[in-house]
Order: C-alpha cells, then sequence, then structure tokens
C-alpha cells in the first residue's frame, strides 16, 4: 500500500501546482540525459551532425534547473514574507535538508563504496604517498576530492562526482538567499528591490569578465558559484514580475511575444555556441541562457494558451518528480545502457542510428525505472514526513 501510493504520488496532480512548471522541470532533465548521450554518438559517425551539435549545448537544462529553482524558492519565501513579514529560517531549513539530503548521500555513500572498490580492485597501494599517488592515479585523486562533495564545495573541487557541482550551487543558494530575502531583499521599496536584484544579476558577468582577463578563453563550461548564480537571479526577477498583480496582467498581454523573443535568444545563442566563439562562451553565453529561459518560464505561468497546454502533458510529471533523482544517478546509468552498443561496433566499426536510438531509449526507461525504485524507498518516506510537518504548521498558524 505504502509504495503504491509512492507510485501515484509522482502522477497524481497536485492542485497547488502550475503544471506547466512541470513540463519545464521534465525538458531540463530530458536536456541532461540527451546531453550525456553524446560520447556515443561517435560510434554513429555522426560527430561533425547537427544534432551532435545541439546535443552538446543541451548541459544547459541545468541552467533551466537554476532557474527554476531561483522562481520557487523566492515565489515561496515571498508568500510567506507577505502573510508574516519574516521568514521561518528554521522550518525552511528542515523542509529543504528533508527534500534534498537523504536522496544525495545515499548516492554519495553508494558511489564511494563502488569507487573504493574499483581503487582496491585495482591493486592500488594506499601505503604510497600522496604525491605518488596523485601521478599514479587520476582516479585516486579525485577519490580524495570526496570530502568536498560531502559539504557541497564540489564546484569549487571537483571529485569523481563530476555533475554534483550544479547541486553544490542550489545549495548554496539555499543556504544563503533566506537571509539575504529576509534582512535585506524583501524589506526594500519595489524600485530599490529591482535596482538590487539587477546589480546582484550582473555581478557574475563581471565574475565572468575577470576570469576571462587571468585565464583566457574556455572550452569547458564555468560551474563555480560565484560565476553561475545569475541563473538563479534570473528565476528570481521573473517571480518579482509576476507576483505583482499589476505587472502580471501587463505582462499577459505580451506573453506571445515573449515566448517569440525566448525562442530568439535561444537560437542566437546557440548559433553563437556552435560558431565556436570562445570568448562568446565564456562571457555571455550563460546571460542569454538564462535570459531565454526566464523568458520561456514567464511563458508558462502566465494565462493558458498552446505553450502551457503542451508544457501540462501528463507525461511531464512523472518524469519532474523524479528528475533530481534522474539526475543524481543517470551518469552512472548510462554505461549500462549503451553497453549493448558495443559489439556492433567491435564488429563494423560503427552503428546503426536505429541501434544507437534503441541503446537511448533503454538509458531513458532503466534511468526512469532504477529512479523510481530509489525514490520510492529513500526520497518517498521524507517526502511525506515534510508533508505532515508543512500540515502541522498551516494548522499551528490557522
Amino acid at each position: 500500500m505504502f509504495f503504491w501510493k509512492g507510485i501515484q504520488s509522482i502522477w497524481i496532480r497536485k492542485n497547488s501546482e502550475n503544471q506547466a512548471l512541470n513540463g519545464l522541470r521534465a525538458l531540463a532533465i530530458i536536456s541532461v540525459l540527451l546531453f550525456h548521450t553524446v560520447p556515443s554518438l561517435g560510434m554513429i559517425g555522426w560527430e561533425n551532425s547537427f544534432i551532435t551539435r545541439f546535443f552538446h549545448t543541451l548541459d544547459s537544462g541545468v541552467a533551466l534547473f537554476f532557474v527554476l529553482s531561483g522562481y520557487l524558492i523566492s515565489e515561496g519565501l515571498k508568500k510567506e514574507w507577505n502573510l508574516h513579514k519574516k521568514i521561518n529560517l528554521k522550518h525552511f531549513f528542515i523542509k529543504r535538508s528533508m527534500r534534498i539530503f537523504p536522496a544525495y548521500y545515499f548516492y554519495l555513500i553508494i558511489t564511494f563504496l563502488i569507487v573504493t572498490a574499483m581503487i582496491q580492485k585495482g591493486g592500488t597501494d594506499f601505503s604510497l604517498s600522496q604525491t605518488q599517488q596523485n601521478s599514479n592515479s587520476p582516479l585516486l585523486a579525485s577519490y580524495q576530492n570526496f570530502k568536498y562533495d560531502l559539504v557541497y564545495l564540489s564546484d569549487y573541487i571537483a571529485s569523481y562526482n563530476i555533475h554534483t557541482w550544479s547541486l553544490s550551487i542550489e545549495e548554496k543558494f539555499y543556504i544563503f538567499f533566506p537571509f539575504i530575502a529576509g534582512f535585506l531583499v524583501f524589506t526594500l521599496s519595489g524600485n530599490n528591490r529591482t535596482i538590487l536584484l539587477l546589480s546582484l544579476y550582473f555581478l557574475p558577468l563581471v565574475f565572468r569578465i575577470i576570469f576571462f582577463v587571468f585565464n583566457g578563453p574556455s572550452t569547458e563550461a564555468l560551474h563555480q558559484f560565484h560565476l553561475r548564480f545569475d541563473d538563479l537571479l534570473a528565476g528570481i526577477i521573473v517571480m518579482e514580475l509576476t507576483y505583482n498583480e499589476e505587472s502580471r496582467k501587463r505582462l499577459e498581454n505580451i506573453k506571445f511575444y515573449l515566448l517569440g523573443l525566448a525562442f530568439l535568444l535561444y537560437t542566437i545563442n546557440y548559433n553563437l555556441l556552435v560558431s565556436g566563439n570562445l570568448f562568446y562562451k565564456t562571457i555571455f553565453s550563460y546571460n542569454l541562457y538564462n535570459l531565454s529561459f526566464g523568458l520561456f518560464l514567464l511563458a508558462a505561468i502566465l494565462g493558458k494558451g498552446y505553450f502551457q497546454n503542451f508544457l501540462s502533458i501528463t507525461i511531464f510529471r512523472p518524469i519532474a518528480r523524479l528528475s533530481y533523482t534522474i539526475y543524481l544517478w543517470n551518469l552512472l546509468l548510462a554505461p549500462i545502457a549503451f553497453q549493448t552498443l558495443a559489439k556492433p561496433f567491435k564488429q563494423n566499426g560503427f552503428v546503426t542510428p536505429l541501434q544507437f536510438g534503441v541503446a537511448t531509449f533503454q538509458f531513458f526507461i532503466i534511468t526512469f525505472v532504477f529512479s523510481l525504485v530509489l525514490y520510492l524507498l529513500i526520497e518517498y518516506p521524507f517526502l511525506r514526513w515534510k508533508a505532515k510537518l508543512e500540515s502541522k504548521q498551516l494548522f499551528m498558524k490557522g
């Protein structure tokens, strides 16, 4: 009965939810999954194809997650502030911890055990000095950085968990923003608040320019908090624009233009990125991503229309609800799905698009099913506890 309710929980529509946001969250995690198929695309001989170039830009799904987090967290805090003129930091941190920590630390424990076993099986001599270990084994060097994953510092010091940087950025946002919101942002008048948020939004751009001056262009995505928190600010600014009823109505009148502008900015950004301009990529590409995603978010929450109807289709709901677990585990599951391509590639020197498509479908299904099982075992019990805590809060306030 417990597990059946858990399965139902990822499908049941919640009245408090904006269904279109589930669609955006689902598209964000689907983008990340497609991005992680890129290493296997070379087997088809599509290294220089449009699909490979497009898939290679889909790490931007993480930026969409950031924009959504900025919007949703700031909206919840703003509602609480308007009701009580304060933010209950204790309840906020308890609820965030119950939502995030169980799945995250379970993942860290399991991957730590797996990597430890790999290192021991490889015959690494743990009696070697640290210098010798680092020079002999890149895996061992990243293994020693595991401690930074535990305290959400992997955006600055990476371990073998190469994707947890985004979770570190989000956790810093969860820690700092409630204080900044309660003691500064929400206490300011409308104009002063807008000036502050815009100033904060452009700060990472300044940091990226400084990064470029001292380090030159970067072929890799920038992962540090101080270089990326404008994604989160974009979501907060969307909240500010739509929270006021008067400005919301004005925006509803132009929502189709906003949607068109979002597609235009995304297309421009894509073309500039694939052109190989590293100056643009290092400094400005992040702004065009979060601006286009902010506009998509605006179009999703303003009124009704074809765009909202598409984002609200039922199939997006369970993908969105499982997106956190999917993000945690998908890199570990990708080799399992794509190992089926090894045999035909060894025999023929290539794989067919159909074989690649089947492997990609397997990747999606394996990841979804595995994430559902872990959701039921790890996340769902804590989410039920969190829901009880929230109900108790409402009862006490009532």
